[in-house]
């Protein structure tokens, strides 16, 4: 009984090692962005995908192309670049938001 749990549990994690490979290569981009304030928000083209925490580990799958990216918080400066990807395109974005003169 446990070889075959052990087979199975082999057969599922192989499985899914090749969909997250395959995920990477299908087209897709990845995209990571390290900030020096975690809790900034993170918009691409004017949606909000998150806080620049969950994108500074591994970064996150992304659509290739052209892609205003912005990173807010309201007691910093407002970040904004512009970055194109191509299909299996790894880009780490290092960010530095700087504290506003006087806050709010």
């Amino acid at each position: 009984m446990d070889r075959r749990w052990c087979g199975l549990c082999l057969l599922a994690l192989t499985a899914w090692l090749s969909a997250c490979a395959s995920l990477r290569f299908s087209g897709n981009a990845v995209l990571r962005i390290d900030c020096n304030v975690p809790a900034a928000s993170v918009f691409i083209n004017d949606t909000f995908v998150g806080i620049a925490r969950q994108w500074a580990v591994d970064g996150r799958l992304v659509r290739p192309g052209f892609m205003r990216i912005e990173l807010r918080h309201p007691e910093r400066f407002t970040h904004y670049q512009d970055v194109t990807l191509t299909k299996g395109d790894a880009v780490r974005l290092q960010v530095t938001l700087h504290p506003l003169l006087d806050p709010p």
